[in-house]
């Protein structure tokens, strides 16, 4: 390093320059290359019979696991599981678990207590830990995972399945085992 004698200040020499330029490119490449891979990997599976269906369960399963801790959590912490059922135990147990947003939806509860989608803003962060009624949903809010309290020990926690109907986790309802 040399110091520049009209400013009085240190100044890079051209290698350490083109060395840092070069270290930049080189992150650059081997992102560029990690992320052509997996886009590759997912487009192989998709097109080798790997459908939406199981990689909607992957995630389901992935959301299950979540949602069991943050259960757990709850329960360590009130000896007890929520008592809010259906969709909206979410806001129960959201400050345990860490879902990406993407799976979170929220309602927005009309005059009768219907709720009302909320619309997700696009290509910004949704902040769902300042607003209630949110739930979980697996690629659509439609997809929901539900839970049911069913002794103050025990509960059931489903998805609802691909006809999208909410079948208490029978028929095609995906049921997580715990």
């Amino acid at each position: 390093m040399t110091l520049d004698s009209q400013q009085n200040r240190p100044r890079l020499n051209v290698g350490a320059r083109r060395r840092g330029l070069l270290i930049t490119v080189l992150v650059f490449v081997i992102l560029t290359c990690a992320g052509i891979y997996e886009f590759r990997q997912l487009r192989e599976s998709l097109s080798s019979g790997y459908r939406m269906e199981g990689l909607r369960k992957e995630i389901t399963v992935d959301l299950f696991d979540s949602v069991s801790v943050g259960l757990r959590q709850f329960y360590s912490h009130r000896g007890h599981y929520p008592s809010t059922e259906g969709k909206y135990y979410y806001d129960s147990i959201k400050q345990y678990v860490s879902v990406p947003e993407v799976y979170v939806y929220a309602d927005s509860m009309d005059g009768s207590g219907h709720g009302i989608a909320v619309a997700k803003p696009v290509g910004e962060s949704f902040n769902f830990h300042d607003i209630e009624h949110t739930y979980l949903g697996v690629g659509s809010s439609d997809m929901t995972i539900r839970y049911k309290r069913l002794t103050p020990d025990s509960y059931l926690l489903y998805s609802i399945g691909e006809n999208k109907l909410d079948e208490a986790g029978g028929g095609d309802d995906v049921v997580y085992k715990h």
